[in-house]
């Protein structure tokens, strides 16, 4: 029920296929931080002021518009990952939007600057690589770190809202391994979420 517009040859968007084997199924959320580190970091080098920031659990924000978005797709065998397919959306060239998507961006539309898809393309795969490569060996550590100091709204109190509606103030406290987040209320109320469980208030 997904949808991403692009317009032919102005953006970038890509499938990665991957056997990660060596992960347990309850570890997958770390392949989703790593390929939105490796995209977020690449596209610092040419967005500047404010720098892009990751959206949990994966969209790449600039401002309060969406500059790129992925979907995982995860095929299991028994309790370790079969296989991963990662999709990725990113906004390059595109000058103007037509769907109704709420808030889009593109690259262009934030620097006047027509940007290369595959020298992008490029960049995040090597990024990508060097981060898969730790995640093979054990040492996420800095992945981690890095990823939740690249959260979008990471600082400070920011409204919310869960499926029903109903609004609230809240500050991050941490992402689970297992991807949930964990949000703080303004009484010091701790409250954890899963992915479509609760949504940024962007207005």
């Amino acid at each position: 029920g997904n949808s991403w517009e692009s317009e032919p040859g102005k953006n970038l968007t890509f499938s990665i296929l991957i056997h990660p084997t060596f992960l347990e199924a309850r570890q997958q959320f770390i392949l989703s931080q790593a390929i939105a580190l490796s995209i977020k970091e690449v596209l610092y080098d040419y967005v500047r002021s404010p720098h892009p920031r990751i959206k949990w659990p994966n969209d790449i924000y600039w401002n309060k518009k969406k500059l790129g978005g992925i979907l995982i797709e995860n095929d299991l065998m028994g309790k370790q990952l079969d296989k991963c397919i990662i999709g990725v959306g990113i906004n390059l060239n595109q000058e103007q939007f037509t769907s109704d998507a709420p808030n889009p961006v593109s690259v262009w539309q934030i620097t006047g600057h027509t940007t290369e898809p595959l020298t992008i393309l490029r960049k995040i795969m090597q990024r990508f690589s060097l981060y898969y490569d730790q995640i093979k060996q054990g040492h996420t550590h800095d992945l981690i770190d890095h990823y939740h100091k690249a959260l979008f709204r990471r600082v400070g109190y920011h409204k919310f809202r869960t499926p029903n509606g109903e609004e609230f103030d809240a500050r991050i406290r941490r992402i689970e391994p297992d991807g949930h987040m964990v949000l703080e209320d303004t009484q010091g109320q701790m409250q954890t979420f899963g992915f479509k469980e609760v949504e940024y208030v962007l207005s």
